[in-house]
């Protein structure tokens, strides 16, 4: 139970700094790929509780180099209850892929390649993810995004499937809702909701509430800024 939920902790954390996920508070990723020398800075952090309580924190920057693919550099750092911090360095890539331009959907393939090592520890993880993407429109105000990934882990060589889909709904200009549901071959998948207050051309502040609807019922909270430049 223990490897499964590292396991699983692991896929989440890669997913949610990952290489331009459709803008924070989503765990999900969206195909859409930053300009030329256009640039995102995110901080953010969270909470989660299952039998102990985990307290992440991260930073990560994005951006377009050209060629319809942009890259973002990740930092993050948790604090599991009576154990020691850990510390996670990731590098993620997007490219845009010119599949049915015309269809109702864009696609994109991101790939990150993360490590993490425990302040004190001798071993270190290692990860490799690919995840193909897809993000359509139903309507003005609702966009949808699907992703199917795998994520392979080292020194244990497990390699997990991952899937997630999730729509966003622009209320107005200021304020966009969201919903997905997530998860992976190993685990119990996570529901979760959130909000994004869009402040302005170039900032937002956001937030999410994260739920395993059955065992072991762990619940996650994650609040997180950005800004564009």
């Amino acid at each position: 139970m223990l490897f499964v939920r590292s396991l699983a902790l692991c896929a989440t954390a890669l997913l949610l700094p990952a290489a331009g996920h459709a803008a924070r508070p989503l765990v999900t990723e969206d195909a859409g790929v930053l300009a030329p020398r256009d640039c995102e800075l995110e901080g953010f952090g969270g909470r989660q509780r299952e039998e102990t309580t985990e307290i992440t924190a991260g930073a990560q920057i994005g951006c377009g180099v050209g060629f319809g693919t942009q890259a973002t550099l990740a930092f993050t750092r948790g604090q599991e209850t009576e154990e020691p911090s850990t510390r996670a360095v990731s590098l993620g890539l997007k490219t845009a892929l010119p599949w049915w331009q015309d269809g109702p959907a864009e696609w994109a393939i991101a790939m990150t390649l993360g490590h993490e090592r425990r302040v004190g520890g001798d071993t270190s993880e290692l990860t490799a993810n690919v995840v193909l993407v897809a993000t359509g429109k139903l309507g003005e105000s609702l966009t949808w995004h699907a992703n199917l990934g795998w994520l392979n882990h080292r020194p244990t060589r497990v390699t997990t499937t991952t899937w997630n889909l999730a729509g966003e709904l622009a209320v107005n200009t200021l304020v966009d809702l969201t919903a997905e549901f997530y998860g992976d071959d190993r685990a119990r998948p996570w529901l979760a909701a959130g909000v994004r207050f869009n402040g302005g051309k170039n900032w937002s502040v956001n937030a999410a509430c994260g739920a395993q609807p059955s065992e072991p019922h762990a619940r996650q909270f994650t609040a997180g800024v950005k800004f564009a430049f």
